[in-house]
């Protein structure tokens, strides 16, 4: 079934052009009047290990509401780039998610890599880029640091992203929604029931649904990939038996499998039935000895957080534990027969714990300090079957962290206040990796020859940290200045090749820390009764940072210095009553400083354009949304004299844009919407990543992005 796309945009733009007295829905940072100007409804972020407000922090962060990432239809944490331009999130072929921030990020193809952008989950941190694969539902933020916070974590070199669930509340209500997507045939629901007990004792427990159909046509198995199904509960409770001790608990379970792959096969040379460019068919085989590709994974995540006042000083505990299991089935080299074929595992179980001590806000001088265990196993086995030669990859690791971190900020007048920050971690990773071979040939013998199993160790001490110094003009204007270092541990390659020593060997297998510096200068400016323009410049560089390249049936890790160069603009205002207008833009320079090229997933332009309008009529309320997602060309693997120049060309496959468009009709004070949404309305083939293919013929694999989708959904609150 299809919907008009005329009538969609035309609908929407007419809302927005329609003047009228009300509010609009949307809820991202600065939304209403009393956020701009720092009033009772400010945005109040806690990325810092502080609840401060967003236009008073030294520092650039983008805050999202709970509500806008349901408008946005973020169903997961891979779709948070939608609304952070100078984020880009991809899946590699493995399965593993990528973040990149900056034009800068931990490449999926490493899957004993850690994120440089760390994901946290209710202040529960896992680098493990599986870790992101969790629903977004009933969110209270999602927060999106920018830049290196010594004090944030362990691994935030670049960065952080905390997704933030819904406490319970004081008062019952429930919530339901369901939606259909016309395009792919989809289903999507989640809810929501919030039950106090007593006063001291509140439950939530909420859920979400998925049913994706897919938008890649498998021409051999003749079915539409990646077709994804993924549901998960959530169970929280709130107890506060004294008024200065509150205990929150959490639990969360997600499951999660897909059909098929996003990812096409294009030839750079003529061949029987490839295409010379990106489509949207593919013709992966299910001869393989792992059947069809596809993935799964499992996650429990338990986390529980205590805050006890002790007049004056506020204790905080964080208790974490999260376990995951996935495994991946590819046809790697994307032909009807299984020339080579992989299945790739993944086991994960991490347990930490953080305790701090913070003074009370409110006087001059404001210190907090705190430390931080963790302990996690982690395995990665991987089974290739190929046309020339079979082998078996082994590897089990553990790493046992512990930290110690300190902050304060002292103000040396009304307006200007320096603060400072430092985090010392030391590390120990053990790992015994092995590799069997299954059957002799080609790829076994020499490419990825056997070796015995084999215990490796590292141990490290970094000391991070970070200083800024800000100064308010007026209430209204703010200006700050601030240097990070932050590291990102080093560890273990999971298909290293033998060597004639053992220290030659324990030297080729791991990889060094990765070290970023972070430069940044920043404007926010509020305008009262209208909105915020915030303006931020940055110099990122990163010494060390860990790559990995899939080139064919290899990968290929390598060390890299890089810098970014840029500024960001982000700004709301509401020039009438019930219109808002938002604009995102990030500039970024990225690019490898030894020879000046630029680095996969960098554009140098990203924005986000938008405007809501919402208006009273009479009972009911209209609320029209329009953006527009783009950013500027980008390459997808770096251009290097060591590939053909057909890859050079082809790896960069021009600009993407994005148009959105979201109509909305509320009945009964809120209790009931009805809504249609759109994405990519105008239906661009956009590419979120790209490699070289397997030896079996010359060409590369191009992941592709959902074409357009036309949704119909009901609300239901209570």
């Amino acid at each position: 079934m299809k919907i008009s796309l005329g009538l969609l945009v035309s609908v929407s733009i007419a809302g927005i052009a329609t003047p009228a007295a009300a509010q609009s829905d949307r809820t991202s940072p600065g939304d209403s009047v009393a956020a701009a100007d720092g009033g009772e409804d400010a945005i109040v972020v806690t990325a810092l290990k502080r609840s401060t407000n967003l236009q008073d922090t030294a520092a650039t962060i983008q805050a999202i509401s709970g509500n806008e990432v349901q408008a946005a239809q973020i169903v997961d944490v891979t779709n948070v780039g939608r609304l952070v331009p100078s984020m880009q999130i991809y899946t590699s072929p493995l399965g593993n998610p990528a973040l990149f921030l900056y034009g800068m990020g931990t490449a999926g193809a490493g899957t004993t890599f850690e994120q440089s952008v760390m994901p946290f989950f209710n202040g529960v941190a896992n680098g493990h880029g599986r870790s992101m694969l969790i629903g977004t539902y009933d969110l209270q933020s999602i927060e999106v640091v920018k830049g290196t916070q010594a004090i944030l974590g362990k691994n935030a070199s670049l960065g952080a992203i905390l997704v933030n669930s819904q406490k319970p509340r004081s008062k019952f209500e429930a919530a339901l929604t369901g939606r259909y997507e016309f395009e792919l045939d989809s289903v999507y629901g989640e809810g929501m029931v919030n039950v106090p007990v007593s006063d001291s004792l509140k439950f939530r427990f909420a859920g979400q649904y998925r049913d994706d159909g897919g938008w890649i046509r498998n021409a051999t198995l003749n079915r539409d990939e990646t077709a994804i199904k993924s549901y998960s509960g959530r169970a929280s409770a709130q107890w506060t038996p004294a008024s200065n001790f509150t205990l929150d608990l959490v639990y969360q379970y997600d499951h999660r499998s897909a059909k098929g792959s996003s990812y096409v096969p294009v030839s750079f040379v003529a061949h029987p039935f490839l295409p010379t460019a990106p489509g949207r068919t593919n013709f992966s085989g299910a001869t393989g000895p792992y059947g069809p590709t596809g993935d799964e994974y499992r996650s429990h995540r338990v986390s529980s957080t205590a805050v006890l006042d002790l007049d004056g000083v506020t204790m905080t505990a964080i208790t974490g534990y999260q376990k995951y299991d996935a495994a991946s089935s590819i046809d790697a080299d994307l032909l009807p027969t299984a020339l080579f074929a992989a299945r790739f595992e993944e086991r994960d179980r991490l347990f930490s714990q953080e305790l701090r001590l913070a003074s009370d806000e409110g006087g001059a001088f404001n210190w907090l300090f705190g430390g931080y265990f963790g302990h996690d196993k982690f395995s990665t086995p991987i089974f290739a079957r190929t046309a020339i030669g079979s082998t078996d990859f082994a590897f089990d690791q553990v790493t046992k962290t512990l930290s110690a971190f300190a902050s304060s900020s002292y103000a040396l007048t009304d307006q200007f206040e320096l603060s400072g920050g430092v985090r010392v971690t030391s590390e120990q990773k053990r790992a015994v990796i092995g590799n069997t071979r299954i059957v002799a040939g080609p790829y076994s013998n020499s490419s990825q020859p056997p070796f015995p199993a084999t215990l490796v160790k590292r141990a490290r001490t970094t000391v991070d940290y970070s200083v800024s110094a800000k100064y308010e003009f007026s209430p209204e204007l703010m200006a700050y200045v601030s240097y990070g270092q932050g590291t990102k541990s080093g560890g273990f390659n999971n298909q290293p090749k033998p060597a004639p020593t053992y220290e030659a060997f324990r030297s080729g297998a791991q990889f060094s820390e990765e070290t970023a510096h972070t430069l940044e200068v920043g404007v926010k400016y509020t305008i009262p009764g209208i909105g915020y323009v915030n303006l931020s410049g940055f110099r990122v560089r990163v010494d060390n940072f860990q790559n990995a390249v899939a080139d064919g049936a290899l990968l290929i890790y390598r060390s890299l210095n890089q810098r970014s160069d840029g500024f960001t603009l982000d700004a709301m205002v509401r020039p009438i009553d019930g219109l808002s207008l938002n604009a995102t833009v990030t500039y970024a320079d990225t690019h490898d400083t030894s020879n000046d090229l630029p680095l996969s997933f960098s554009p140098k332009w990203s924005g986000n354009l938008g405007a809501t309008y919402s208006r009273d009529l009479g009972g009911v309320s209209l609320t029209t949304g329009v953006d527009l997602e783009w950013r500027s060309s980008q390459f997808y693997r770096p251009p290097s004299s060591s590939n053909p120049p057909a890859s050079e060309f082809l790896y960069n496959f021009g600009s993407a844009q994005r148009l959105n468009a979201r109509v909305a009709l509320g009945f009964a004070d809120g209790r009931y919407e009805v809504a249609l949404l759109g994405r990519n309305l105008t239906n661009n083939l956009i590419i979120d990543n790209a490699y070289n293919a397997p030896p079996f013929y010359t060409g590369y694999a191009a992941s592709i992005e959902k074409p357009r989708t036309i949704a119909a959904q009901f609300t239901l609150r209570y």
